[in-house]
């Protein structure tokens, strides 16, 4: 089985019936230009959003407006590993530390206020299992608590409580609409396949779960295996194709899913039955894997430089805030900082900004054209930080009402 082709996603309702998502062209019944941007309306009501190039150099830039943590101080404000990151809407911030295994909360400028959570074996102490938990919250008062296989839920009153949904074999956190809804991404290793799916949860007033609709199928992959031996032990891990494609996704506040495969910049909005109703497009093309490249990233693997992908991932990470914005973080070429492509509720291009989070590090999209990450410094110390964008001249960007 070989993976999917880099300009097609991989969506649909049942496992046995997987359908290819792509760009339909000649078939719009409708088709004008907004601004520069393109926008073909399909006989079946899909909306494509073909944006215009963009410029070689970020019209947009980031202004760092709140920093949590510091090198050297006090216990609480000093952080060794940040591992997720969670937020309420009035801006108060939410950081589980994998070193120190604790979830502390911090006000919206910046003030520790509070140690939630510990790691113990006390009633209000949670076990880190694997040094790992992750965070989600939910309005009005539930901070969400994944810490594989249990699911936990923190409420005002400071009670934590162990929900109804295993863990086990997903990919957490999850992410949660404005509807009272849960997607999880869930996974299967069959052989030398690794399948996965999204399943939508109900979440009830009791914090109970309840799975609703069908599973969504993402995307499978290839994997094979790399065989070790310690003594007489034979351990086997598994490994994804280096630098392959892969599908990225997130959850839009009306409950829409987003994604998008990584090799090729068009994102798809598609709703649980499996209808895509929104296409948006960026003309950019991927990078060349040089020959070197490829060598290296086959020789700590089960796959030969051969039979790696033949261009990079142009894209990194994905997330939707709770305005409907599209934040789209290139993956890192060279030395320069990775391009974050800014993309309003329809999908039009706002514009770019180069962003210093750290890669694979928790980041979040605020609404209000802001973001909160980590960064790291030249000592690789750690930080939390609110990002606004802004424009060139300082200026707040904002989005005019959309027209299609």
């Amino acid at each position: 089985m070989r993976a999917q082709s880099a300009d097609s996603v991989v969506i649909g309702r049942h496992p046995a019936a997987i359908i290819l998502v792509a760009v339909a062209t000649g078939c719009s019944s409708t088709a004008r230009s907004v601004d520069g941007t393109r926008v073909d309306t399909l006989e079946t009501g899909r909306v494509i959003v073909a944006n215009s190039v963009p410029p070689d150099v970020a019209n947009l830039s980031f202004a760092e407006e709140l920093r949590l943590g510091v090198a050297l101080g006090e216990e609480s404000n000093v952080f060794g590993n940040v591992g997720s990151l969670a937020t309420r809407g009035d801006g108060t911030v939410f950081v589980a530390d994998f070193i120190t295994r604790e979830i502390s909360e911090f006000s919206p400028d910046g003030v520790f206020r509070r140690m939630v959570l510990r790691h113990g074996q006390g009633p209000d102490e949670l076990r880190f299992r694997l040094g790992a938990v992750d965070l989600l919250w939910q309005p009005p008062d539930r901070l969400w608590i994944g810490d594989s296989p249990a699911l936990m839920v923190l409420d005002s009153s400071g009670i934590l409580e162990r929900t109804s949904l295993d863990l086990s074999f997903s990919r957490w956190p999850a992410r949660l609409d404005t509807l009272g809804f849960m997607y999880r991404e869930a996974l299967d290793l069959t052989g030398e396949a690794e399948h996965r799916w999204i399943e939508a949860y109900r979440v009830s007033a009791d914090v109970s779960l309840t799975r609703v609709g069908e599973r969504l199928p993402l995307e499978s992959a290839e994997v094979r295996a790399r065989v070790f031996r310690r003594g007489r032990a034979e351990l086997r891990e598994m490994h994804d194709v280096p630098m392959r494609s892969a599908v990225i996704w997130d959850v839009d506040p009306g409950g829409d899913l987003w994604v998008v495969r990584s090799g090729a910049y068009r994102i798809h909005r598609v709703t649980l039955a499996g209808d895509t109703v929104r296409t948006v497009e960026l003309p950019l093309r991927p990078e060349p894997i040089r020959s070197a490249e490829r060598e290296r990233a086959a020789e700590d693997s089960p796959w030969s430089p051969a039979e790696l992908p033949t261009h990079k991932p142009l894209i990194a990470d994905l997330r939707v805030d709770r305005e409907g914005w599209l934040w789209v973080r290139r993956t890192a070429s060279g030395s320069d900082l990775p391009l974050v492509d800014v993309f309003n509720e329809c999908g039009r291009h706002l514009g770019s900004a180069p962003v210093s989070l750290a890669d694979h590090e928790p980041w979040l999209a605020l609404g209000t054209a802001r973001l909160l990450g980590v960064v790291r410094d030249e000592l690789d110390v750690e930080y939390v930080v609110r990002l606004r964008l802004v424009r060139d001249d300082g200026g707040p960007v904002a989005s005019a009402p959309c027209t299609f």
